[in-house]
C-alpha cells in the first residue's frame, strides 16, 4: 500500500515507521531515513531501501518489478532474530543476486 492510501503521505518518518511496525507492513522506500531509523531504533518494521540514487519513479518501478520474487521472499520469511533487531535490505538496479532478502510472516494478513 502507498502512504497516501493510508493517510500518511505528509507524516514524519517516525510516524510512518511506527504505523508500519504496528500494522505488520514492510517499508519499501528510496528514502534512506527509514533505514537509519530502523538501525537506530530496531524492528519492527522491516525496511527495504531502493538504492537507485536520483532514479525517478520509472526506475523505482522497474527495480520493484524485476525483484518481485526477492521482495516476496523478504516479506514472507519469518526470521529467528532477537526482538528489536533491525531487518534491513537493499535493492539496486544492478544487484540481481537471489536469496539476499528475508521477510515477515504477518504481512499477508495486513
Amino acid at each position: 500500500r502507498r502512504l497516501e492510501d493510508v493517510g500518511l503521505l505528509v507524516e514524519p518518518d517516525a510516524t510512518v515507521k511506527d504505523f508500519a511496525g504496528r500494522e505488520g507492513y514492510t517499508l519499501v522506500s528510496k528514502d534512506d531515513d527509514f533505514r537509519q531509523l530502523s538501525l537506530l531504533h530496531g524492528a519492527p518494521p522491516k525496511v527495504m531501501v531502493l538504492a537507485i540514487g536520483n532514479g525517478g519513479n520509472a526506475v523505482g518501478r522497474d527495480v520493484l518489478r524485476n525483484n518481485s520474487a526477492r521482495i516476496e521472499a523478504f516479506d514472507a520469511d519469518a526470521l529467528e532474530t532477537p526482538a528489536g533487531v533491525a531487518q534491513v535490505a537493499s535493492l539496486t538496479g544492478h544487484d540481481q543476486r537471489p536469496g539476499c532478502l528475508r521477510r515477515n510472516p504477518g504481512l499477508d494478513a495486513a
